[in-house]
């Protein structure tokens, strides 16, 4: 059977909805992370998304910062989906 009965049904919204609070959520770990490390409050820091685990030392910063600019496009792009997608320019036709 192709179609999974268990799993809860959502409208496209409702999934959608999920996801960017899925990714706000890891955003927040992320900018938690990198806080404490460049405060000292920390020298190692351990990151579980549930797909992968992550570890980075103060000295190495990058890849979750990396991480973290990957993460803002992709809220800002399911935002925009979510809320009806592309800016539209109105121009006068005169």
């Amino acid at each position: 059977m192709l179609i999974d009965t268990s799993m809860p049904t959502q409208t496209s919204q409702e999934f959608w909805q999920d996801e960017l609070q899925n990714l706000r959520t890891l955003l927040f770990k992320y900018d938690t992370a990198i806080a404490d490390l460049v405060a000292g409050k920390i020298s190692e820091y351990r990151l579980e998304t549930g797909q992968s685990l992550q570890v980075v030392k103060r000295s190495d910063l990058s890849p979750l910062q990396t991480a973290r600019q990957s993460l803002l496009v992709q809220i800002d792009s399911l935002e925009q989906r979510i809320s009806g997608g592309a800016v539209n320019l109105i121009m006068p036709g005169w």
